[in-house]
């Protein structure tokens, strides 16, 4: 019932013209790494086109990137949450690349649409 609530307002917002989210939030660059922005955005895109594979309802993602800088290197950490009507799922990687931390990020949120979209055919067949 509390789900159902949830679409009926999300979808009333859009007809009343409540904001909507953008579709992929990139956060937390560096100055010097803002050049990475837009092939970021493209992949984040794609992305969220193989999460809406398992979840036809998934909206935006939003990546935070935390970069510790050491002396001769830096460590990404990349923050990634997918919002679906109701509910959202989360993820998590590290590497000291950028491009191949958001591939393993890409990897995670794919796993993690693949446990919802299980777990909501297990539900429906219980009742």
């Amino acid at each position: 019932m509390k789900q159902k609530l949830k679409k009926f307002l999300h979808k009333a917002g859009s007809f009343l013209g409540w904001k909507k989210r953008e579709e992929v939030i990139i956060s937390g660059l560096m100055d010097d790494e803002k050049m990475f922005m837009e092939s970021m955005q493209e992949k984040a895109q794609g992305i969220l086109q193989s999460v809406r594979k398992f979840s036809k309802e998934a909206e935006s993602i939003n990546i935070h990137v935390k970069t510790a800088v050491k002396p001769k290197t830096r460590i990404y950490e990349l923050q990634a949450t997918v919002y679906l009507p109701g509910h959202q799922f989360k993820a998590n990687a590290n590497s000291h690349e950028l491009h191949l931390a958001l591939s393993e990020l890409g990897e995670e949120l794919k796993k993690e649409a693949r446990k919802q979209k299980d777990y909501t055919t297990t539900m429906r067949k219980r009742k």
